[in-house]
């Protein structure tokens, strides 16, 4: 498991990408290389922090799932519960590559 840096608007991108950049885009196909294979979030109002991922950033993130080849678990059971704000897109949603569950 890896730990990645998250503010008021949850994962940071650029923690993200420090973190991968240990390893190559192509290091994904080789199963020795041990590079992530997913990653895990609640996009809206994550406990205990209760921060809640930008569109922006959930862009970011999602590329950066292709460059690096691992799936994102989005558990989002508080979608619903985006008050008095314009409701973000999930992953899901902008997933064209089927990489998203």
């Amino acid at each position: 498991m890896i730990n990645v840096s998250s503010d008021e608007h949850g994962i940071i991108p650029d923690s993200l990408r420090e973190t991968l950049s240990k390893w190559k885009p192509e290091d994904s196909k080789d199963p020795e290389k041990n590079t992530p294979k997913f990653l895990y979030t609640v996009p809206n109002c994550n406990n205990p922090a209760r921060n809640s991922l930008t569109a922006e950033r959930k862009r970011e993130i999602y590329e950066l799932a292709r460059k690096y080849d691992f799936l994102i678990i989005e558990d989002d059971p508080y979608y619903f519960l985006q008050f008095n704000k314009p409701w973000t897109p999930t992953f899901l949603s902008m997933d064209v590559d089927g990489r998203v569950i």
